[in-house]
């Protein structure tokens, strides 16, 4: 065992500790000392402690550096690849509306030309209509003297006798 240290003895004494329960007292507290070397932290192992805690915060620093240049990197190949894909799309875009825009031309173009068929056709069909009406009006004047002139000469005729 560890000997006493005569200051401790000496303010036990001076506090009129007994001095037989001041030399116990200051056993038990070397005895508690001791054990607790593995639980109580010396200044040195606070600076240890300091150290590896300094150096954590550095790696993390590092660490934090090197993801924002790898973060930079991925950003700028997604934009990369953004650009590409958005460039593909815009291309086939316009080539789909050419498309469309030859296909909407070419179904105008037969519409037009459908529309001038009948257009052609119905005027044809309403010249030969209009021939037959005509025909039909004159024919339908000439009957309609005729019934009137057989109906005056029914009424010259029997009117005078």
């Amino acid at each position: 065992m560890a000997a006493m240290q005569p200051e401790s003895l000496d303010i036990l004494e001076k506090a009129h500790v007994p001095h037989e329960q001041a030399r116990a007292f200051v056993t038990a507290m070397r005895i508690e000392i001791g054990c607790a070397t593995e639980t109580l932290a010396t200044k040195h192992d606070v600076e240890l402690v300091h150290d590896e805690v300094s150096l954590v915060r550095h790696e993390m620093i590092e660490m934090r550096q090197g993801l924002e240049l790898k973060m930079e990197e991925l950003r700028g190949g997604l934009q990369t690849k953004v650009e590409a894909v958005r460039g593909d799309l815009e291309t086939k875009i316009e080539a789909v509306r050419g498309n469309l825009e030859t296909k909407i031309e070419t179904i105008r173009g037969n519409l037009e030309a459908k529309i001038e068929a009948v257009r052609g056709s119905l005027e044809t069909k309403i010249e030969a209509m209009r021939g037959n009406i005509v025909v039909q009006l004159y024919a339908a004047i000439f009957g309609t003297m005729t019934f009137l002139v057989g109906v005056t000469y029914l009424l010259v005729t029997h009117v005078k006798n």
